[in-house]
């Protein structure tokens, strides 16, 4: 009797829906995923187990390096109104296009009549160069230029969105408790009476 041959099909499977579903997965990351935010002063803060965020477009003061101070302002329309405010307020002089440089530099840290210098430089020169940190103490009867910077901002925030601007600090976990004290103080004295601390969360073990 003879052998019946069998006829060895190939499978052939079907990869169109798991591309489809790796090319979805791909177009999620690129559209939800957040750009690293700059760090002109690195900190180490210290760690907490509460799990309550900062808001997202909350003015952060950052404090490090023996007290230097730096201010982000999240949002673009805010933060160039600020600078129009306090050039004002200091008599200096931004031309438009240094505005418009200043509306894209979401942290920064230096002294008012530094500024027109700082956004004359290249993104290569601005991330190389030391920070000397926004001025906290106040001279004679004028406040500080750290108070400026926030009541203005606190003010221009009110102006285009009628809200109020929540503040955090964040200050590194090794820095001299005066330092930070003077920031408190400094909203304090703006009747700030609640704001957030920027704190890494605990794991538990």
């Amino acid at each position: 009797m003879a052998r019946v041959k069998l006829v060895k099909k190939r499978q052939v499977i079907d990869m169109t829906a798991m591309v489809d579903v790796a090319f979805l997965l791909l177009t999620f990351l690129i559209l939800t995923a957040q750009p690293k935010e700059t760090e002109i002063l690195p900190v180490d803060v210290p760690s907490s187990i509460v799990s309550a965020g900062v808001p997202d477009d909350a003015l952060i003061i950052t404090v490090g390096d023996n007290g230097k101070a730096t201010l982000r302002i999240k949002d673009k329309s805010i933060r160039k109104k600020t600078l129009e405010k306090m050039a004002a307020k200091y008599g200096i002089l931004f031309k438009e296009k240094e505005k418009n440089s200043f509306e894209g530099m979401e942290v920064f840290g230096s002294p008012l009549n530094q500024i027109n210098h700082l956004l004359s430089l290249t993104p290569i020169e601005m991330e190389k160069m030391k920070h000397a940190g926004i001025p906290t103490d106040s001279i004679g009867k004028m406040p500080s230029e750290l108070f400026n910077w926030v009541i203005e901002a606190r003010h221009t925030a009110k102006e285009i969105h009628f809200k109020e601007l929540q503040v955090a600090i964040k200050a590194d976990g090794n820095e001299n408790y005066t330092h930070v004290k003077k920031i408190i103080d400094i909203l304090q004295s703006q009747k700030i009476n609640r704001f957030s601390l920027v704190t890494n969360l605990k794991t538990k073990l």
